[in-house]
């Protein structure tokens, strides 16, 4: 599974509007990653680009609230279907 080529470029083109279902302020979900607030508006902004950790970490974290969240939940489940997309086309090559 290739993360960077697909899934990472989607949820950082995204990451304000996962962050919003998931009704989380930008000061605590830097909070929750470790990171500054600076750094994580600059990951929303695409100043820098999102590593593989940073991916997984906020994966994480968004996995974990779906239950409580049916939009978080269904905006999941439309990233896995568009990395499945992605993955269904590459291996048709």
């Amino acid at each position: 599974m290739n993360l960077s080529r697909e899934m990472i470029p989607f949820l950082q083109n995204n990451l304000k509007e996962f962050r919003t279902l998931a009704k989380w302020k930008q000061e605590d979900l830097a909070d929750k990653l470790g990171i500054s607030r600076q750094t994580l508006i600059k990951l929303e902004t695409q100043k820098t680009e999102m590593s593989q950790t940073t991916f997984l970490a906020i994966m994480y974290l968004l996995i974990g609230e779906q239950d409580k969240n049916p939009l978080l939940k269904s905006a999941l489940v439309g990233l896995y279907k568009t990395h499945l997309a992605t993955t269904d086309t590459d291996e048709s090559k």
